[in-house]
Order: structure tokens, then sequence, then C-alpha cells
């Protein structure tokens, strides 16, 4: 009798167990597809060697090549029992299969082409990169040599599902309506240039409103772009192609992406982005002022 009670016990707890596992991955579900697509976008694709150099330009300055390699073939970022596993798309299968409105859902929207939302895609980095520039990107993968790697689907383990189900945490299309809007976009051309250079290569790794607010980050995150009005210009310039700080020190988080992407940046690019940011950063402390 003893044995059987255990045996029904274990039973009765096993298909718990089971419901809430599939109570997970169901609730978990509905949210990363709760999302609404974005109104489909249109546009003729150019060729033309201006239009494909300014695509190579965008994928280095703003981050493709970091995650989806140089080749564009994607690579795998790793993989977790619990958590799942994280891989970047083939982006030259991926221009190849789908087309414009597909790809500018992705990058501005963090919508797939199955209107499911993704989780690891940083598109709250990119809402705000320009029509003219999706296109131009979107012409130069569809150029780019076709990379013969394998582009599996990445998956989400039980531990972030259950944040999911709980709404404690979400995909990426929860967190673009914390993008900050352009606030310079109709005023002064080297302001609203830098403003532009900020919101799509530097908030992927400083935040929605470039204060150090990444919501994937955790511990020793990217600061708030204020401290860009500590450094001189000469200073800003090195830090922005070498990452090191104006005494010379190496800076961990910067470091890398600076020599990888920001060496695209010419210097006039880096001025306007300097620019904005001393703006920005006199705007908060006369804010905090008036409080």
């Amino acid at each position: 009798m003893i044995v059987r009670g255990i045996l029904i016990v274990g039973g009765l707890l096993l298909v718990a167990a089971l419901a809430f596992v599939g109570w997970i991955y169901a609730a978990s579900e509905a949210q990363m597809r709760s999302f609404p697509r974005p109104a489909p976008f249109t546009a003729a694709i150019p060729d033309d060697p201006v239009t494909l150099a300014r695509g190579a330009y965008l994928a280095q300055t703003i981050g493709c090549f970091g995650c989806h390699e140089a080749d564009l073939g994607g690579a795998s970022m790793g993989s977790d029992p619990l958590f799942g596993s994280t891989h970047a798309a083939n982006l030259t299968k991926f221009v190849r299969k789908h087309d414009v409105a597909a790809f500018e859902a992705a990058v501005r929207h963090g919508i797939d082409p199955h209107g499911r939302a993704y989780w690891s895609m940083p598109s709250t980095g990119f809402v705000h990169v320009s029509d003219v520039d999706i296109v131009a990107l979107y012409a130069f993968m569809r150029s780019a040599p076709a990379s013969s790697k394998a582009a599996p689907r990445s998956t989400l383990g039980i531990l972030p599902r259950l944040d999911v189900a709980l709404g404690k945490d979400g995909p990426v299309p929860k967190w673009i309506p914390l993008v900050a809007p352009l606030s310079h976009a109709k005023g002064d051309l080297q302001l609203a240039r830098g403003e532009y250079i900020a919101m799509t290569a530097c908030s992927e790794c400083h935040g929605p409103t470039l204060s150090g607010d990444n919501p994937w980050e955790h511990g020793d995150s990217p600061p708030d772009l204020m401290i860009a009005a500590s450094y001189g210009d000469a200073d800003f310039r090195m830090l922005m192609r070498t990452g090191k700080a104006a005494d010379g020190r190496e800076l961990r988080l910067m470091s890398g992406v600076a020599r990888a992407r920001f060496t695209g940046f010419t210097d006039a690019e880096i001025d306007d982005l300097h620019a904005y940011l001393k703006v920005r950063a006199q705007a908060k402390l006369d804010a905090a002022d008036a409080r």
C-alpha cells in the first residue's frame, strides 16, 4: 500500500509538472506572437555603387558584422539547456528568401517573417534607421556573396520562457516603446546627424535613451553617454577609434566595439556625434537643476 501510494503521488506530481511546463510554453509562445506586424515596407532596391557602399558602411558601424560575422553568414552565440540557444541568422540567405518588408520588420520592429517576435535581435538600437538606409542595407546584403553556413533557429529555454509567461520579461518588441524619439531631426543639421549616429550605433549598448538603461544589461553595464561631454575633441576621437579613455586606459566594454565598428566613421561624423552628446548632456543637467 505504501509503495502504491508513493507511485500515485509521484504520478500526480509528474502530471502537474508536465502541465506546468505546458502552460509555460503556451503562455510564453502566446506572448511572443502577441505583437502586431508592422505595415508592409515597400521600396525599390537599387544596386548602384553608392547605395551598396552605404550598406556596407552601415553593416559595419551599426553592428551587423558583429553578430552575423564579416561574411553575414551568421554564428552561434551560446547555448544553455535552461536558457536556450542564440544563433545569429545567415543574412545572405535571409535576404534572398525574404523581401525588403520582412527585412525591415526584423530590423526595426523585432518581428520575424512568421509574425513571431525575436528574443535576441537588438531592434531597439535600429528603430530610427531611415528608410533609405534600410534599403541600402538590404541591397548590400543581397549583393554579398551567398554564404553556405547553416542558420539554425534560436531557441528559448524554460527559464526565460517562465519570465515571459509571468510578465517579468519579454521579447524585443516589448522594449521598443522605450526608445527615445529623435529630437533634432528637423533642427540643427550637425545635431541631427550626431543624434542619428547615436541612436543607431550607440543605443544597442547604451540603452534606448542612451542613459545606460539597456534592459538586457546587468551589473557592469555601459554608462550614460553624458560622460562623452567630459572628453575633449581629440580624446573623443581616440575613444571612438580605439576604445581607450582619455588617460589611455582600455575600456573593456568599448575597446572591441570601437575597433571593429567605429573605425568606419569619418572625423566629421565623430565630431557630429560628439556635438550632439555634449548638447544632450547639458540638457540633462539643465533639467536636473530645474527640478
